[in-house]
């Protein structure tokens, strides 16, 4: 079975061998948790020992839970496209619970899975068909779209908005849009859009919201791992933040209806 647009071959019940060359040594997997650990001299054996320093708790362990929530309601066998996938591990979970997933990602994936197909473009111009899936995923992606932070075109205006459009095209009426992004006082970086509550809710026009979550990243004291506390839309406004981490998320789960998707 041909991975389409990838650059290897799936055979059922065998062993991959080298399917994909991985961009460099320092890619990893966005599952939700970072390690960062240093060597010590062990003095009883004199040898030099790597110990976990510290543990920060990304966005992702709110994320991938509200995503797999909402998916669960499609019946197996649903067509599913999750874009901006290259980092995620949410496309092999999304075919090991039975949908038949497309990935799609201007940067290559290098994971496969039998019921896992993956295309590489611009996610403001996709090639799928009209109303082609029964369900979009899109975690942490819309806001980097046309900033050109992960090699993706840039300068191209309302880029998410456009994004936006094109999901909608692809979904098939009543399907289903899983939407994330960093949430708190509106602004651009030099990596990704900020949106507050007005603007992250005017990604779904065209959409009924099924259901909509804040979470703010939440740290007590410097010698404990951080959490994520839910939060009430009112508290996001309060958030401003440039450092580069995610200090705030949003999720919603949305229904495609009938209307153009304009005001």
């Amino acid at each position: 079975m041909k991975n389409s647009k990838s650059n290897f071959t799936i055979s059922p019940g065998k062993p991959l061998k080298k399917p994909f060359k991985y961009p460099d040594k320092n890619y990893f997997v966005n599952t939700g948790f970072y390690f960062a650990y240093k060597k010590v001299l062990n003095c009883g054996n004199f040898k030099r020992q790597q110990v976990l320093e510290k543990v920060f708790i990304s966005e992702r362990i709110v994320e991938i839970p509200f995503m797999i929530k909402h998916l669960s309601v499609l019946p197996l066998a649903a067509s599913v496209l999750d874009v901006g996938c290259m980092e995620s591990p949410l496309p092999l979970m999304e075919a090991g619970l039975g949908f038949r997933v497309t990935g799609y990602d201007f940067r290559e994936y290098p994971y496969v899975h039998p019921g896992m197909k993956f295309e590489r473009g611009d996610i403001c111009s996709m090639p799928f068909a009209d109303k082609a899936f029964d369900a979009v995923v899109c975690v942490s992606t819309i806001e980097h779209l046309g900033i050109g932070f992960y090699e993706d075109p840039d300068e191209i205006q309302e880029a998410d908005i456009r994004g936006i459009k094109e999901m909608r095209r692809v979904l098939k009426e009543g399907g289903r849009l899983i939407l994330s992004a960093p949430v708190g006082r509106k602004q651009i970086t030099t990596h990704s859009r900020i949106y507050d509550i007005p603007s992250f809710q005017n990604l779904f026009r065209g959409f009924s919201i099924l259901e909509q979550k804040f979470f703010i990243n939440t740290r007590p004291a410097q010698d404990v791992p951080n959490w994520w506390k839910e939060a009430a839309a009112a508290e996001i406004g309060h958030i401003d933040d440039t450092s580069g981490s995610v200090v705030a998320v949003g999720m919603a789960a949305a229904v495609k209806d009938g209307s153009d998707g304009k005001d």
